[in-house]
């Protein structure tokens, strides 16, 4: 699913064929509306592509991956950057909506050894009142992993690749992430996401309070036939009109 206009957008991947990796190109038609898939050989000009396998941010590309660790800032680095740059108070927005007696995000410290003075720098979600604070790490895995991505998403600049955002969530954290997506579109980021969820398909949508934001939204579902990966495209009030009308399953 990618959100936002289309201009001349080119990404490469890597696909493991018989041992060896080769270089995929995917680009999106104007004419036919649809991906086109390049597989370069010696001959081709393949300079366009650029990799996204290194760890981010490179090439303009953020990749926001919870299930991989090797890719993760530790969580107090990312609030500091988002503070840094004014996005504070948009996640805490967020969190406010779903937890009770949320107050704020804050950095405190904890100590990690005894008998000598160690402490590390720990994120906390602090509650209103007397009811003290809770490191994120131990509000379960939903609200940890939407404390992150939201963080992830509010700093990509450019291009940010998410992989199954909805996975382990509850729907109520499933919309505060879609709110985070659609926050950074309208910064003028794009947003390619692999998705299994209609939960966060209709989230997205909903969150287009104008139809010029609707025809922000694409989905593309890919299948592989008799050897050909075959490609569909739903655009813009396409998409409302599958869902609200027909109760089509656009995964």
């Amino acid at each position: 699913l990618i959100l936002k206009k289309y201009k001349d957008s080119k990404i490469r991947i890597r696909s493991e064929k018989e041992g060896i990796f080769r270089n995929i190109g995917i680009q999106f038609n104007q004419e036919t509306e649809k991906l086109d898939f390049k597989f370069p050989g010696k001959d081709e000009d393949s300079s366009w592509f650029e990799l996204f396998f290194a760890q981010p941010p490179m090439f303009g590309a953020q990749i926001i991956d919870h299930r991989n660790h090797s890719l993760q800032k530790p969580l107090h680095e990312l609030y500091s950057e988002v503070a840094k740059y004014g996005g504070r108070e948009f996640i805490n927005s967020l969190l406010r909506e779903i937890i009770p007696n949320f107050s704020n995000i804050e950095i405190l410290t904890e100590k990690i050894k005894s008998g000598i003075q160690v402490y590390i720098p720990v994120v906390n979600i602090v509650y209103s009142g007397t009811a003290g604070s809770v490191p994120v790490s131990l509000t379960g895995d939903g609200i940890h992993t939407l404390v992150r991505m939201a963080m992830e998403i509010q700093l990509s600049q450019g291009l940010a690749l998410i992989e199954e955002p909805e996975a382990h969530q509850h729907p109520a954290t499933i919309r505060q992430i879609a709110k985070a997506i659609f926050a950074s579109v309208r910064k003028d980021n794009q947003v390619i996401l692999t998705t299994h969820s209609l939960e966060l398909i209709d989230a997205l949508v909903e969150q287009a309070t104008t139809g010029e934001e609707l025809k922000l939204v694409t989905i593309f579902r890919v299948k592989l036939r008799n050897g050909e990966l075959l490609s569909s495209c739903t655009r813009g009030t396409d998409i409302t009109f599958a869902r609200n009308d027909i109760g089509e399953d656009l995964r």
